[in-house]
């Protein structure tokens, strides 16, 4: 199992970017008191290569940093739910532009998932799915498999603990989200969306739905 270690930078105000302003600060603050969750400030962690299996780290990019980011840790579930600002940098003609996203990532013992990557499908998969590249479809659901991408190392473990009426009909009316599933590792997020923070309830409520879905039953 990974193990979190986050450091702060020294130079944390230098990389806080104009969008992450304190009053979105104030506003997370705020709703980490009212979800029971312990705001962790302004602190940017230098280590976090616990998300370094995941597509939206390993996306083209420098300068990866987390902010407002906001922890609560259940020791009788043993499982730690982190929600946090995910910036980067792209380069963008002759400097480089910064990217946001907000994130929900759980961290649980009764999870068991196979390395799997959901995220709403576009025109030009449909193209690659066409030449052969992996598009994992739910034969039981046309609409479902329409509307996502689904990629995963092993297909029929993945066919088997996800792809259920449930899980289908939560992505049906939830098609602008990705999910991304590792062992006892899961993430959710809007690829490339800085939530406001009245949506940030939305965010951990899908996550707690979707790891409520797939944990292990007692």
């Amino acid at each position: 199992m990974l193990n979190i270690h986050f450091f702060p930078f020294p130079y944390l105000h230098s990389m806080i970017s104009r969008k992450l302003t304190s009053s979105r600060t104030d506003a997370l603050r705020n709703l980490a008191h009212k979800l029971d969750f312990e705001f962790l400030g302004d602190d940017v962690y230098s280590d976090i290569s616990l998300l370094k299996s995941f597509h939206f780290y390993k996306q083209f990019g420098s300068s990866r940093s987390m902010h407002n980011v906001a922890r609560r840790v259940d020791p009788l579930l043993n499982s730690t739910l982190l929600t946090f600002d995910y910036t980067w940098k792209v380069p963008a003609g002759n400097h480089r532009k910064r990217l946001y996203q907000s994130v929900f990532f759980i961290q649980a013992k009764d999870l068991a998932l196979p390395d799997f990557y959901l995220r709403p499908e576009g025109f030009f998969d449909r193209i690659g799915a066409w030449l052969g590249m992996q598009d994992i479809d739910y034969a039981d659901d046309k609409k479902f498999s329409d509307q996502n991408l689904l990629k995963g190392e092993d297909e029929e473990l993945v066919r088997q603990l996800l792809l259920t009426p449930q899980f289908a009909r939560m992505f049906r009316s939830n098609r602008e989200w990705t999910v991304e599933g590792l062992g006892y590792y899961l993430v959710i997020y809007r690829k490339r969306k800085l939530l406001a923070p009245a949506d940030m309830a939305t965010l951990v409520k899908k996550g707690m739905d979707l790891y409520a879905l797939l944990r292990e039953p007692a």
